[in-house]
């Protein structure tokens, strides 16, 4: 199953004009990747951040809609620095499209966009091979999606992985969320992914307390009760250093059955 979010290595020379037959061909390109990307994208900031200073340091060769997509990047915090994989020097184009292939060989990246001829396999997203060739999908994804899960923890980590790894805010809505209880157990395993979030990200869970009635006894806890109850979550917070937010609300009476459960982050959003 594919996760919520994409993430590719574009090399330098999609956002140099001079790497296509014409203009409007390089507008074409670049509008299309905007397209793609703007939703739910990540690239690759290739060579420990070496990408990025190679092309903020080439901004003269560059279009003012390479300019703008480069921009839109940095300033939504869409790149990924990944370590150095090649063993040899990055000089030219062709070293650059070896060092991202190598991303795709480690399955750390979903794909490569480039103009570069050696493109043209079912990992990369060949943009200049006798013209543009958008006939590849494989990088692009709608802005809704609507799939079915086995209603498992294996699943929901499969998913929503990539997603914690990346947001620098994520915030879960789920009207019931009570960790101590046994259908809520595996709820620390899914918070503990973003121990690895280099973004340390600000984590606020929020849910209800419902008007009293005999079927739900939630609404009997006091501030301490309710901080035994949100214990395991304190435990999984010290423990990676996670930085947590718990909000109880007082709500409406609940109904005991299925319920939506929410994840919003600054990439996109999961109705559960």
């Amino acid at each position: 199953m594919k996760s919520l979010i994409t993430k590719v290595a574009i090399t330098p020379d999609v956002f140099e004009p001079l790497c296509y037959e014409t203009t409007g061909e390089h507008a074409a390109a670049i509008d299309k990747i905007f397209d793609g990307l703007e939703a739910t994208g990540l690239v690759a900031n290739l060579a420990e951040g070496k990408w990025k200073i190679h092309l903020t340091s080439s901004l003269i060769k560059l279009s003012p809609i390479a300019l703008k997509l480069i921009k839109f990047l940095i300033e939504r915090d869409r790149l990924v620095e990944h370590q150095t994989l090649s063993k040899k020097p990055i000089i030219n184009d062709s070293d650059w499209f070896s060092e991202a292939m190598l991303l795709v060989e480690h399955k750390d990246i979903d794909g490569v966009i480039s103009t570069q001829a050696e493109s043209a396999s079912n990992k990369t997203h060949p943009l200049k091979l006798g013209g543009i060739d958008f006939s590849y999908d494989w990088w692009k994804k709608p802005l809704e999606l609507q799939t079915s899960v086995d209603r498992n923890i294996e699943e929901y980590i499969s998913i929503l992985k990539p997603l914690l790894l990346h947001s620098n805010k994520i915030t879960f809505y789920d009207k019931i969320l009570n960790p101590s209880k046994p259908s809520y157990r595996n709820f620390g395993k899914i918070l503990t992914i973003c121990k690895d979030n280099k973004r340390k990200p600000i984590i606020e869970l929020h849910r209800t307390i419902p008007r009293p009635n005999a079927s739900e006894k939630d609404y009997f806890f006091n501030e301490k009760e309710w901080r035994n109850e949100f214990s395991p979550i304190s435990k999984v917070a010290a423990l990676y250093g996670l930085n947590i937010h718990v909000n109880i609300w007082n709500g409406r009476s609940l109904s005991l059955g299925t319920h939506p459960r929410f994840i919003i982050t600054k990439l996109t959003s999961v109705r559960l």
